[in-house]
């Protein structure tokens, strides 16, 4: 229980760095670690159901920044810093989409595997 614990803790950990993560290289290493602590848990559907939370949540946070770069720009403030946090929100939903397709195939295929009759033995 204690290891299930410490997975789910290092995958929160890395989905909140992930979130303002503005280095391209660092979001790539950020990324292969999630995926290592979400295969842990192996693919569930609670999993599934996890990824496409957080992909409605970065929408969201997608449709925020981009207002907020609008206003920035409309009251003449710089918006690189916002621009660069809109790119790293945009690469994390196409990071997230990717991942949820895999894990839907994996989930899919595992179905048909356990729909499959084994064939009968010779006598």
């Amino acid at each position: 229980m204690d290891h299930l614990l410490r997975t789910r803790e290092n995958i929160d950990h890395f989905r909140r760095q992930l979130a303002t993560e503005t280095s391209r290289d660092l979001r790539r290493l950020l990324q292969g670690l999630l995926v290592d602590e979400e295969d842990k848990l192996g693919a569930s559907m609670e999993l599934l159901e996890d990824i496409e939370q957080a992909i409605k949540e970065g929408e969201a946070r997608i449709e925020r920044q981009k207002t907020l770069i609008q206003d920035l720009e409309r009251n003449g403030h710089d918006t690189s810093v916002a621009g660069e946090l809109l790119v790293a929100f945009s690469d994390l939903s196409a990071f997230y989409a990717r991942y949820r397709h895999k894990l839907a195939d994996v989930l899919a295929a595992s179905d048909r595997l356990s729909t499959v009759t084994p064939p009968a033995p010779n006598p």
